[in-house]
């Protein structure tokens, strides 16, 4: 399938059918997974990726409609440039990464982290496609607020929904979606501060860092306080369930946030450009309150935001 979009492959009338189903993938995903292939590539808009079958969520969106997180994608465009350095924190199969890579260039420089070793494996795969190796370091490890060895759960079919399981917190007292019951592996965490302090030059800054951890984004930042000092975008998801599954409150995310950046932006669930309506990071807890009203400390919602400077 190099070089043609797995899309054109797939029929218009299978894929106007597909499209009635609760989940957008299941009908190719379960062909194609009932079959002896594994993992298939596909020509996205910003590079050539492959990604396992049997996973509904990130690698089959790339697959089918050519991107992922576009309104997230064109922002990224249209503020990291040729040389700069970036950061990359639950890359998965690599679509930020690789995106980013291509625009840094090879004056530029990457850091990309990824604890699960399958899409790991994807990542270094995706990297080598698109032949940006020279510009990315990667680090098969999880990033919390200490190094220590951590239990990490397993999605069967959303491999963007894998987790850090907490052991300082009972998080089936808040649990919802029985995610006890998975599979887990040990995986090795450090913090961000301990790998910037041999990969970022004194007075380098960080353009911008993609945060996408599934309610392990307040022990990262944690663990980043003086790389936050250098970040000049931050990209990242506020989902309250996620955050005290962790063990942790909203109010700690949102703590963090506010004392580190001076303005914010909801980023839309369709494209569309957002990139003017930041706002002062004073207005965020009302914002906050305004979204998610009286459940917004165990809301299931998920909302994308960016951070700035």
């Amino acid at each position: 399938m190099m070089g043609k979009t797995l899309k054109k492959l797939i029929s218009t009338p299978f894929r106007n059918m597909h499209k009635q189903q609760a989940n957008d993938f299941d009908l190719p995903q379960a062909t194609i997974s009932s079959s002896h292939v594994k993992q298939l590539i596909a020509q996205a808009n910003e590079g050539l990726f492959t990604f396992d079958v049997r996973d509904k969520a990130v690698g089959w969106r790339i697959a089918l409609e050519g991107v992922w997180e576009e309104s997230e994608t064109n922002f990224i465009k249209t503020i990291v440039r040729e040389g700069d350095f970036a950061i990359d924190v639950g890359a998965n199969l690599g679509w930020y990464t690789i995106t980013l890579a291509n625009l840094v260039g090879k004056d530029g420089f990457i850091l990309a982290f990824e604890p699960n070793p399958r899409n790991h494996h994807l990542l270094l795969e995706n990297i080598r496609l698109n032949q940006v190796g020279n510009q990315v370091r990667t680090y098969q490890s999880a990033l919390l607020d200490s190094k220590s060895t951590v239990s990490f759960e397993l999605s069967e079919s959303n491999f963007g929904d894998h987790r850090v399981r907490f052991r300082h917190f009972n998080s089936k007292e808040v649990e919802k979606y029985n995610e006890s019951s998975r599979s887990v592996i040990t995986v090795e965490a450090i913090t961000l501060d301990e790998i910037l302090a041999d990969n970022l030059e004194k007075n380098k800054v960080v353009r911008l860092m993609k945060l996408d951890c599934q309610g392990s984004e307040v022990a990262i930042l944690r663990g980043a306080h003086k790389t936050l000092e250098k970040i000049e975008y931050l990209v990242t998801e506020y989902w309250p369930y996620g955050i005290r599954r962790a063990g942790y409150e909203p109010s700690n995310f949102i703590q963090i946030v506010k004392s580190s950046f001076t303005s914010f932006a909801e980023v839309p669930k369709r494209n569309e450009v957002f990139y003017s309506n930041f706002k002062p990071i004073s207005e965020f807890d009302a914002h906050i309150k305004t979204e998610f009203g009286a459940d917004e400390k165990t809301s299931t919602k998920v909302t994308d935001y960016i951070f700035r400077k």
